[in-house]
């Protein structure tokens, strides 16, 4: 946190005799706690959210973008997939998400494309018939990535559609 601008401006309001009213003088209560701990107003308001996402650290691994949020934030790690969902219980409305997009459209560099046929993640449904898949440890592989089962056409769906996209 850089309180600058108050080591130049108060010797300035005192010699012109102006009276200060600082702004958010506890850093929106970041000063105000331990800095692991969260808020209400964290959790809750737009303005403080944006200002912790601007503390966000964003790098690469592998497919995933890896977004670290700080210790203020809890859960402080989290990966997004190219397919704009996170690996937390919030999926595509963890704001992870919308610091990927943000990311990007500032012209960030992109998570490489995965080969043909590999999974990183499960898919979100069935790229055949549109039911909800499973994750399924049997099916998954250093190939293939991650394996799913349709609850429609079970692991049969995951072959087919993994073979249509497999370089011939």
């Amino acid at each position: 946190i850089y309180r600058e601008d108050e080591r130049e401006l108060l010797p300035l309001c005192v010699e012109e005799k102006i009276a200060l009213t600082p702004y958010s003088p506890l850093a929106s209560g970041r000063l105000a706690r331990e800095t692991a701990e969260s808020s209400r107003r964290l959790e809750t308001d737009p303005v403080a959210l944006q200002m912790a996402l601007a503390e966000v650290d964003i790098s690469i691994i592998g497919y995933f973008y890896a977004i670290d949020f700080g210790p203020g934030v809890r859960p402080q790690h989290h990966r997004v997939g190219k397919n704009a969902i996170c690996t937390c219980y919030l999926g595509e409305l963890c704001p992870a998400v919308d610091v990927v997009r943000a990311y990007l459209a500032a012209g960030g560099e992109r998570a490489p494309e995965p080969p043909p046929g590999y999974y990183p993640v499960i898919p979100a449904k069935c790229p055949i018939c549109r039911a909800k898949v499973t994750f399924d440890v049997k099916l998954s592989s250093k190939y293939r990535g991650a394996g799913w089962r349709c609850e429609v056409g079970g692991s049969a769906h995951y072959r087919a559609f993994s073979d249509t996209r497999l370089p011939r």
